[in-house]
């Protein structure tokens, strides 16, 4: 994300050669992937009237408004991470650099390849995925919703890998809760990762909270909310849909265990999912 001048081509749209005509030709200029494209497109197509549309551009022709600056604030904070982030205060100088900007015309493009030849942006937006992490009996329990995350995990902790639910879905177009359950002795890797980035992607590290004080009875329904991958603003339906889908997973008549895992790490994962479930259904 940065303000550009250029100079416009005469053959655009008279539209288009009009909004950038003003302020010397400048503009802000916002590289999305794919995906964020898509959804930004969508959100620019219902609040604002004033847009062109191209096949990988969209022109935001509003002068200033709350929907706008709330836009742009949106790009920067809500779901993704920024790269590089050097330091906090550049980071703050460059959005107030653009907040400032507001008024000038939003050319955003969809970019396949973010740090293509010729693109060098101030600010470039990635996905920030979350993968929670819980200990548990001598193993690390990795949950996500992301395929991206299953790939990450793969390629960081392939040799430690005890467990893991089947990911049919890798367009994630239903948001089943995966889980990943890896060897203890991936703790030393787990705590060398600093930021990593991944496949154009930010991965975040979502850990419990070591300093909560909570009666004994409290401890064990958080151990137990924990072993289902859930926190303690699930509902009594989700906590059921939760166990119902891993029961049906790890179940010793329904479950088919690859050859890499062993029955015996099935069983054991039932039954945890079934003691945690016995806990919680009482609440």
């Amino acid at each position: 994300m940065q303000i550009k001048t250029k100079l416009v081509p005469k053959a655009l749209s008279p539209h288009y050669t009009h909004a950038l005509s003003k302020k010397n030709n400048q503009f802000i200029e916002v590289c999305l992937d794919p995906l964020l494209y898509k959804k930004t497109s969508y959100y620019v197509k219902k609040h604002f009237a004033e847009h062109v549309k191209f096949k990988h551009t969209l022109i935001l022709l509003e002068t200033e408004s709350l929907k706008k600056t709330y836009l742009l604030n949106r790009l920067f904070y809500a779901k993704y991470a920024l790269h590089p982030f050097h330091h906090p205060d550049t980071f703050k100088t460059l959005l107030q650099k653009i907040l400032d900007h507001a008024h000038l015309p939003i050319v955003f493009k969809e970019c396949q390849t973010p740090h293509s030849a010729g693109y060098r942006p101030i600010l470039a937006l990635v996905h920030r995925i979350e993968v929670n992490v819980v200990y548990m009996q001598s193993r690390l329990v990795f949950y996500y919703t992301n395929f991206i995350a299953r790939e990450f995990l793969h390629a960081t902790f392939a040799p430690y890998i005890l467990l893991e639910t089947p990911f049919k879905d890798k367009s994630n177009k239903r948001e089943f809760l995966h889980e990943t359950h890896v060897h203890i002795d991936a703790l030393s890797i787990l705590m060398t990762l600093r930021i990593p980035h991944f496949k154009h992607a930010y991965i975040h590290f979502i850990y419990p909270t070591q300093t909560l004080y909570l009666t004994k009875q409290e401890e064990i329904i958080l151990r137990a909310l924990r072993t289902l991958g859930l926190g303690v603003m699930h509902s009594k339906e989700q906590i059921k849909q939760r166990y119902l889908e891993l029961a049906k997973l790890y179940h010793p008549d329904t479950s088919t265990p690859s050859s890499i895992y062993s029955q015996s790490i099935y069983k054991q994962r039932f039954l945890e999912v079934a003691e945690a479930y016995e806990i919680l259904k009482c609440l």
